[in-house]
């Protein structure tokens, strides 16, 4: 048995796709005090590590519902004679909760957006989440909203849930002004072009198709409108389809995964989220940084995130209508653009890095003390 001098955190996550539960795993874990914590991550499946995290890092690869997950958390916290577990996703979640009647780690888990999605696995989750719920020490809720679903839905005592909103880490956005322009330039567009940019999953739930059916309004109006989708996922292959048989195919540019995200934002001249659901709203926060307006709906997360007309033009209905005309009147007012620029630009500045650790690291500290 190890000899142990650090406070010892096990992170575990379903999977290190891009995401905002795994890029907020990385900023914690990054900038944690390593003469305190000793922080490892354990990835559920590691079929494609797509966020890198300076730390050490174990793999489990059991088929997806395998009980042996359960029993190999448990091993590795006897074995690394492990403090805290934190789980930041669904499947973590639930095998944390469960791998606790076999040893004695006290359980921070991190509830995201799974509670607002559809379908049998996320029913699953919830269900489960009730059940097992007196297991957890605490639930860190990323925004009021999944705050509010795990007192009315999965019955939580409120003195258990505190409400920690994702951290978004601002250096990596200092310089991405001066990539912006190489970036525009290498998309061949037109000089006079009003580049409509999305930023995210290509996913159902992000609500991409509402913006490529508003988009086909768009160009049918203004030819000197494009959209840019920067991201990938299950969608991508209808999208692509959906625009080619609208006859928009060359005005719609899909980039696929980028490298500089933040200078891609920057490239483009308003930023869209048409989220169906959202338990926060990262990129939300990160147009905001870069001074891209923007529009979005008001859905969970989000609508704490904005104000209509003063941090952003929110569609309360979410439809293409109500997007095209969001775009055409950011088009057409230019002090209204600089007004949602500047006031986005400075409601983001809360949530910074530091504050975030602060919050997480009280936490543990206060389990440590029980």
């Amino acid at each position: 048995m190890e000899q142990k001098s650090k406070i010892r955190i096990l992170h575990l996550i379903d999977n290190l796709h891009h995401g905002g539960g795994q890029n907020s795993l990385k900023l914690l874990v990054e900038n944690l005090d390593n003469d305190v914590y000793k922080p490892i991550v354990c990835v559920l499946r590691g079929d494609r590590i797509e966020v890198e995290i300076d730390t050490e890092l174990i793999v489990l690869n059991y088929w997806r519902w395998d009980p042996r997950t359960i029993f190999k958390i448990v091993k590795i916290c006897k074995e690394r004679q492990i403090d805290i577990l934190h789980p930041h996703l669904q499947k973590s979640i639930i095998s944390s909760l469960i791998a606790t009647y076999f040893c004695q780690s006290r359980v921070v888990a991190h509830i995201r957006g799974g509670l607002f999605r559809r379908g049998f696995t996320f029913c699953l989750y919830r269900f489960l989440l009730r059940k097992l719920k007196s297991r957890a020490s605490i639930y860190i809720a990323n925004s009021k909203a999944t705050a509010q679903m795990l007192k009315e839905k999965i019955k939580i005592n409120p003195e258990k849930i505190i409400q920690i909103y994702n951290p978004i880490d601002f250096e990596d956005k200092k310089t991405a002004s001066n990539e912006a322009e190489k970036i525009r330039q290498s998309w061949q567009l037109p000089g006079n072009s009003i580049v409509i940019g999305f930023v995210g999953r290509l996913h159902k739930v992000k609500g991409v198709d509402i913006l490529l059916h508003a988009f086909a309004d768009l160009a049918y109006k203004n030819e000197n409108y494009y959209l840019v989708l920067a991201g990938d996922g299950p969608q991508r292959g209808n999208l692509e389809r959906t625009a080619k048989e609208s006859g928009i195919e060359k005005r719609v540019k899909f980039l696929g995964m980028c490298s500089d995200v933040p200078a891609v934002m920057k490239a483009m001249d308003i930023g869209v989220m048409p989220s169906r659901n959202e338990s926060f709203g990262r990129v939300a926060i990160e147009f905001m940084q870069m001074k891209v307006p923007l529009i979005c709906s008001g859905r969970y997360g989000l609508a704490e995130l904005t104000e209509n007309e003063v941090t952003a033009l929110v569609t309360p209905n979410n439809t293409p209508e109500e997007i095209t005309r969001a775009v055409e009147r950011l088009d057409g007012d230019e002090k209204l653009r600089e007004k949602l620029k500047e006031n986005g630009y400075e409601f983001s500045q809360q949530f910074g890095i530091h504050s975030h650790i602060q919050a997480i690291v009280t936490i543990y500290s206060d389990v440590i003390d029980e």
